[in-house]
């Protein structure tokens, strides 16, 4: 019960983790000129 727990706790903050790199990717594009 707690593994189950803690695994589903550590995939939300990768999810988190994921989409925040997403924004940052998305955010550094948009800054620098497109060649």
């Amino acid at each position: 019960m707690m593994a189950n727990i803690l695994s589903s706790v550590s995939n939300v903050k990768f999810l988190k983790f994921i989409s925040n790199f997403r924004n940052i990717g998305r955010e550094t594009v948009n800054w620098f000129p497109s060649c």
